[in-house]
């Protein structure tokens, strides 16, 4: 073999040993994972992710049907034996034809039942297109905000209905004491009412304001030992004019000393509500009667 043939024999192998080692990896660099931490793709952390949200995904193809979907969107009833609740296929109809996302209720109808937990009041979402067709339906459980908006606006209309009896009745007792100027026992007697009926309307004022502390304006009061006795007492005495103006006779059990752990303020509200009720909704004359007790643990 002369000098020039065996260079050209060893410039063949160096070539051919680079196109090996290159081939080899490109095969590499195409092996799902590769170049990956643990050989987890980026793909498997979106799912791993759309699998642990705490709101329901749901992946709908474009004929609106499931792709991929994660345990909340089924809990929610989102999906139900692999297909989308019909609402949420309108939806995504809608999405595609618009190119824009759109707002659905998806809260529960009629009797459906869930396997876990308390069946959700109020379900909202919205719906998004991905492109090529295909769309997203994230929702979440918004009972918690329904129910409290639900209680405010009953709260707040039961208080402005209320406030008009102290109010009117302030007005004709101060008339009353005004015709009565000559007579001192009468004016003591319709000046004690005035007091009364001026205790009640700062009584709603304060229920006003728990009730904004409860809708979280503020932070909600440390609990505190409470004496049930006081908390009947303040209550009863909040009823009492309504209760005489209806004749009805409240009939007290004797103190018993329990105590709780709680908000004075708001216990009181909350008793003098349900009495204000009873002697609202009894015929005159009928008895209401306010006992407590102590049951497994638990005053009642």
């Amino acid at each position: 073999m002369t000098p020039g043939v065996g260079v050209l024999l060893s410039i063949g192998c160096l070539l051919l040993g680079g196109a090996v080692g290159f081939l080899a990896g490109r095969m590499r660099d195409a092996r799902p994972g590769a170049g990956e931490p643990g050989g987890i793709t980026v793909a498997d952390l979106v799912q791993r992710v759309v699998l642990s949200s705490h709101s329901g995904v749901v992946l709908l193809d474009p004929e609106g049907d499931v792709l991929l979907h994660n345990p909340r969107a089924a809990e929610l009833g989102l999906v139900r034996g692999l297909r989308p609740d019909e609402r949420a296929r309108k939806a995504a109809q809608q999405v595609l034809a618009r190119g824009t996302a759109v707002q659905v209720d998806l809260s529960p109808l009629g009797s459906i039942r869930h396997g876990t937990g308390r069946r959700p009041a109020a379900v909202l979402g919205e719906v998004r297109p991905l492109g090529d067709g295909f769309t997203v339906v994230d929702v979440a459980d918004e009972s918690d905000t329904v129910r409290l908006e639900a209680t405010r606006r009953d709260f707040v209309a039961n208080v402005s209905h209320e406030l008009k009896t102290p109010v009117g009745a302030v007005a004709l007792l101060a008339e009353a004491v005004l015709d009565a100027a000559d007579e001192p026992h009468e004016v003591r007697r319709f000046g004690t009412k005035i007091l009364n009926e001026s205790t009640r309307l700062g009584a709603l004022v304060t229920e006003l304001i728990a009730l904004s502390r409860l809708e979280g304006a503020a932070q909600l009061p440390e609990l505190a030992t409470v004496d049930v006795d006081e908390v009947i007492a303040d209550a009863l005495a909040r009823c009492r004019l309504a209760a005489e103006s209806a004749g009805i006779e409240i009939t007290v059990d004797a103190p018993s000393g329990l105590q709780v752990d709680g908000d004075a303020t708001l216990l009181v509200t909350a008793l003098s509500n349900l009495v204000d009720n009873a002697v609202s909704y009894s015929p005159p004359g009928s008895p209401v009667s306010v006992s407590r007790r102590l049951a497994d643990g638990f005053v009642e």
